[in-house]
């Protein structure tokens, strides 16, 4: 067996979970919930696997932040 590439202790995203960072700035697509549809803001927290991620909204607007999945954000 073939040692592993992936540096240990690294997690693989699940496919098909775009990849974002903290700090990155976000657009809330057609289908994130209606509230938040094209939001933009900035990733300031993420789950363990990227799939979830917690955004600031800076449009004064309310809720001004939101737990949202991160099929829901485009760049």
């Amino acid at each position: 067996m073939l040692p592993s590439k992936r540096p240990q202790g690294t997690r693989r995203r699940p496919f098909g979970i775009p990849h974002f960072k903290i700090g990155d700035q976000v657009m809330a697509n057609g289908k994130a919930p209606g509230g938040y549809r094209d939001r933009r803001g900035h990733i300031t927290e993420m789950s363990a696997d990227g799939a979830e991620c917690r955004v600031e909204f800076e449009d004064g607007l309310q809720p001004t932040t939101g737990y949202l999945l991160a099929r829901w954000l485009d760049h």
